[in-house]
């Protein structure tokens, strides 16, 4: 490779390297919104004996009571908006295996 080859090959990188850089730069500046979320930590008062398990869904009712389905038993939670059990579902699952 010739000394001119090498620098047509540099000054390739170097123009890509510039536009890498500005495209990720515009990427940060679009995501660069303010969290309209705060943190509420030990919000929710579990029940004596209920552990979180893995939440699958959460979704609020027209009253701002928080239903939580979640991998633990009892599954479903409804809460209150400040953070209290105000009802446990149990699900009764059945099984039944094919193939």
């Amino acid at each position: 490779m010739s000394h001119t080859d090498r620098l047509k090959l540099a000054l390739v990188v170097a123009m890509a390297l510039v536009v890498t850089t500005a495209m990720a730069a515009a990427a940060l500046q679009s995501n660069a919104q303010p969290n309209p979320y705060r943190l509420a930590e030990h919000w929710a008062q579990l029940p004596a004996g209920v552990q979180w398990g893995a939440v699958i869904s959460v979704d609020a009712d027209a009253r701002d009571n928080l239903w939580v389905f979640h991998r633990s038993s009892p599954p479903i939670l409804k809460f209150d908006p400040s953070g209290k059990v105000i009802k446990s579902l149990a699900m009764a699952c059945s099984s039944t295996r094919t193939g």
